[in-house]
C-alpha cells in the first residue's frame, strides 16, 4: 500500500517544498555519509524517519498524508529488525541514493518524480524484505 500511495503523491497537488526541507535533506545526506563508515541501526532508523518527514511535507492532501504516516510507522518496525541482517554498505548507499534523488527533483520542483523515487525505493526494500523472510 506504501508503494501505490508514493505513486500518487504527484498527482494529489503536493505542496512546494521548503528551504529547511532542502537544509534537512542535506542533512540527511550528510549523516548517511558518516553512517556509511560507523554503522549504526538506530542513526539508520533516524534518518528514515527524517527523510518521510520531508516527503510529509510536501503532500497537501490530509487524508492521503495521515494514511501514508500511519503506514510508514506500522510498517518500518519490521524492516528496523530485520536491518542486522542485511549488507550495511548496501542499505546506507540505497538510502543515500534515494535522498539525493529526492533533493534533486525537489529543487527542480518535481514532486511526481521524487513520489516515484520513493515508490522505487519501497519496491526495493520490499523485495529485500521477502528474501530475508
Amino acid at each position: 500500500m506504501r508503494i501505490k500511495l508514493a505513486e500518487i503523491i504527484g498527482p494529489s497537488g503536493p505542496l512546494e517544498p521548503t528551504v529547511e526541507a532542502f537544509d534537512a535533506l542535506s542533512a540527511l545526506e550528510q549523516r548517511c555519509l558518516d553512517a556509511n563508515e560507523n554503522p549504526n541501526f538506530r542513526t539508520f532508523g533516524e534518518i528514515n524517519i527524517g527523510l518521510h518527514k520531508q516527503y510529509q511535507n510536501v503532500i497537501r492532501n490530509r487524508p492521503l498524508r495521515e494514511y501514508s504516516d500511519k503506514l510508514f510507522y506500522q510498517t518500518s518496525r519490521m524492516w528496523f529488525q530485520l536491518l542486522p541482517q542485511t549488507d550495511w554498505k548496501e542499505e546506507i548507499g540505497d538510502l543515500l541514493q534515494e535522498i539525493r534523488a529526492v533533493k534533486r527533483y525537489f529543487e527542480l520542483g518535481d514532486i511526481e518524480s521524487a513520489g516515484f523515487v520513493h515508490r522505487n525505493h519501497l519496491s526495493m526494500v520490499v523485495r529485500r524484505l521477502n528474501s530475508l523472510l
